[in-house]
């Protein structure tokens, strides 16, 4: 009941910190028009907010255009994300490029 009564009173919160950037959207539409490409969705992650911009279509043969609450697949982004995270702890001091995961993640041993 506890973990339901705070996701209650902070989930609000977590929408009042995305802010909607005209700058991320014009940077995006610079993108748009020089790569053939339909959509781009771009977030900045901050400790106290998201700032966020889209621009494009829904599919190249379409001209219906993307909306803030538009679906992407994804694909497979995770070794990217792994890689920027595991970069960051590299950059930390945290963990070096040659320590084995096994090591680090007592889990998998």
């Amino acid at each position: 009941m506890k973990i339901l009564l705070i996701l209650v009173v902070l989930w609000p919160l977590s929408l009042s910190a995305q802010v909607h950037s005209p700058i991320i959207t014009q940077a995006i539409d610079s993108v748009l028009e020089a790569n053939q490409v339909p959509a781009i969705v771009a977030a900045i992650v901050k400790p106290t907010q998201i700032l966020y911009g889209y621009g494009g279509r829904i599919r190249a043969d379409r001209t219906d255009t993307i909306k803030a609450t538009s679906k992407f697949h994804l694909g497979s982004n995770t070794k990217a994300v792994t890689s920027f995270m595991a970069a960051k702890l590299v950059e930390q001091g945290k963990l070096k490029w040659t320590d084995k995961l096994v090591a680090e993640v007592t889990q998998l041993g």
